[in-house]
């Protein structure tokens, strides 16, 4: 137990210098690259209006041409749908056809280096796309953390 706690919080560490905000540029995604977002990954952290969303952690998420599955560890649950690049080279559409909250679309900004993928979004219809990859109590922002499989 006390191995998971240090563990999980060299991961918060490691998280928050990977997320701090340029000086000038405020943490926006085209800071961290617009690099591929097609393949598999695994998410490594997660947070909802900025507290942690620890029922995500070990999740694995397929991005293959216009189509993405977010499937839980343990059997939880799964998601299904389509992403659209909607906007410039870091705004996307994954638009939600089977899981929880079926027929949403997520309102993403995203960034990706090759290796490690950030995702924020906020549900259509709860607010507006997010413009930085941060989360605050109040926004309906979720973001989610991967690394490439």
């Amino acid at each position: 137990m006390v191995m998971r706690r240090v563990l999980l919080m060299l991961t918060l560490v490691v998280g928050a210098l990977w997320l701090a905000p340029a000086a000038v540029a405020q943490n926006r995604a085209g800071d961290i690259g617009a690099g591929p977002i097609e393949g598999t990954w695994t998410v490594t952290g997660s947070e909802r209006e900025g507290n942690p969303w620890r029922e995500i952690g070990g999740a694995t998420m397929t991005i293959m041409g216009q189509q993405f599955t977010l499937q839980f560890s343990n059997n939880g649950p799964l998601y299904k749908g389509d992403v659209k690049q909607v906007g410039g080279p870091q705004e996307f559409d994954f638009i939600q056809k089977e899981g929880p909250n079926a027929g949403k679309t997520w309102q993403a900004l995203v960034a990706s280096n090759g290796q490690l993928l950030k995702i924020c979004y906020t549900l259509a219809g709860d607010g507006p796309r997010p413009n930085t990859l941060t989360t605050s109590p109040g926004e309906g922002t979720t973001l989610i953390g991967l690394r490439r499989k």
